[in-house]
């Protein structure tokens, strides 16, 4: 039986792969995005817990998990950890508000291999991002109100932040019907 595009989207769940932040600095993260919710109503990036994107969003059946986890631990086998600065405030077109991350040639080695590795072994899941990479934790994400992004920002502009996080882990997360869930670490 074929099985058709409709059902094959209802039997697969969206998953990404990050390093997500010690627990220090996601609490710290967290604070800020109950501020934005409490302030300007932005709740879309209390869903996920505070984290660097490697892999961006991608569709996949159940029965694929356990090979993507087991690439995971294969890759992260070959990584050693490293420090990544997080340092200050910044946006993208007054769409998103996040953690500066500073430049890290580890950071960006690290995002080039996981994508490249997992596309030549998941060439049908993980397709290649245009976009350049650009890391950051994000506080607000596409539901700032329109008007409210000068006020937020002028409030961010007055907190001092820095913080370094080890890079120790990759994590998978999956979206539940309410929240991105870590589903998997392997550590490096």
């Amino acid at each position: 039986m074929e099985v058709g595009f409709h059902e094959v989207m209802i039997m697969s769940a969206l998953y990404f792969i990050a390093l997500v932040a010690p627990d220090e600095i996601g609490l710290k993260v967290k604070s800020w995005k109950h501020w934005m919710r409490d302030n300007f109503g932005c709740r879309a990036a209390l869903r996920s817990p505070a984290h660097i994107t490697l892999v961006p969003p991608f569709r996949m059946t159940a029965d694929s998990e356990g090979k993507l986890k087991s690439l995971l631990n294969h890759f992260a086998a070959t990584q050693v950890p490293f420090e990544i600065t997080l340092n200050g405030f910044d946006t993208f077109n007054r769409k998103v508000i996040f953690v500066h991350v500073e430049h890290n040639a580890a950071l960006g080695e690290c995002y080039n291999k996981v994508n490249h590795y997992l596309r030549q072994e998941l060439p049908d899941l993980i397709t290649v991002d245009t976009r350049p990479y650009h890391p950051h934790v994000t506080i607000a994400t596409r539901d700032i109100p329109q008007g409210a992004f000068h006020s937020a920002m002028e409030h961010f502009e007055t907190l001092s932040y820095a913080a370094l996080m080890q890079a120790d882990r990759i994590s998978l997360l999956k979206l539940s019907p309410a929240r991105w869930e870590i589903v998997h670490e392997s550590l490096f």
